[in-house]
């Protein structure tokens, strides 16, 4: 594999690993509560990677941290907190009674958001054409938000927890962003998601089971979501990031909301309602327009699970 397809067969194995969970969030949180769900998403994915950082050590006869230290558990607690814990938790009150399709809609707003950071505190600078995309993007944002339980318009309180999500996932990607010309994508993917798992020790009492709902396929789903859809998944994305391949990623993560919506039809029955569609067709209209620009390449993140 050349340098050049790395990053992007990475973002393509993203879309793969992201679009199922949502679905798997969605299932998982009628019987794990939303702090439960994230301790354990979170403490699956610092395993999982844990696992892989040893092995790879133990074959190549390296160190087992490279390029991590002491000093930096400060930044990596943040980084968990913002993109494991804190979003999982925002994530999962939202997709309650927000279904999954819908939520992979609303999460594109990240790529919005951070276009307009990339403006602000990267100094780049945008035409007027391009601030109109981004307005684009809020009024997409805005009409998905609108979308109820039904086909009918009818405003989605829930909705607003999981564009809370979406600017926790921003700010972890533009943290995680500038860490990544220092230190293994892998390495420091692992060290959020053990970041992650330290701050939800402040979470733990207020996780509740319903124990009556739990067999072998409700384990199942937890394991995979925690192991491949979060700890794979975002592993995946920090390779797309350090291979500059950010702007390339944010395309492929367009298809994400028809790949979750179809997963949701064929195991749940369960398709988002028509203002919901709408919405997620105009924000990932403005996301596919502002990622086309040259300057906004490298800026733009995508949303994962």
């Amino acid at each position: 594999m050349t340098t050049k397809r790395a990053p992007a067969t990475a973002a393509w194995w993203m879309v793969a690993l992201s679009a199922p969970a949502y679905v798997a969030v969605s299932h998982v949180v009628s019987w794990l509560n939303p702090f439960g769900l994230a301790i354990t998403r979170t403490a699956l994915a610092a395993a999982a990677l844990g696992a892989f950082v040893l092995i790879r050590s133990l074959i190549t006869k390296r160190p087992v941290l490279r390029t991590l230290r002491a000093r930096h558990l400060p930044q990596l607690i943040l980084l968990g907190t913002l993109g494991f814990t804190g979003y999982s938790v925002l994530l999962a009150i939202g997709q309650r009674t927000v279904a999954a399709g819908t939520t992979s809609l609303l999460l594109n707003f990240s790529s919005v958001l951070t276009v307009i950071i990339g403006s602000v505190h990267l100094g780049e600078r945008r035409s007027g054409r391009q601030w109109a995309w981004i307005a684009l993007g809020f009024a997409g944002t805005a009409v998905t938000v609108m979308s109820g339980s039904n086909q009918a318009w009818a405003f989605s309180p829930d909705a607003l927890w999981i564009l809370a999500a979406a600017v926790a996932l921003t700010a972890f990607v533009v943290l995680q962003q500038p860490m990544l010309a220092h230190h293994d994508p892998i390495e420091l993917t692992f060290g959020a998601a053990a970041g992650g798992l330290l701050a939800a020790a402040a979470i733990i009492p207020w996780v509740t089971v319903d124990t009556s709902q739990v067999g072998p396929s409700e384990l199942a789903w937890v394991l995979v979501l925690g192991i491949a859809f979060t700890g794979a998944a975002y592993a995946a994305w920090a390779i797309t990031l350090h291979n500059k391949g950010a702007g390339n990623g944010a395309l492929l993560m367009i298809l994400l909301p028809a790949i979750t919506m179809g997963l949701d039809l064929v195991l749940f029955g369960k398709v988002p309602a028509m203002p919901a569609i709408i919405g997620g067709v105009l924000t990932m209209t403005s996301v596919w327009l502002a990622t086309r620009d040259p300057a906004s390449a490298d800026s733009v993140t995508v949303t994962h699970a």
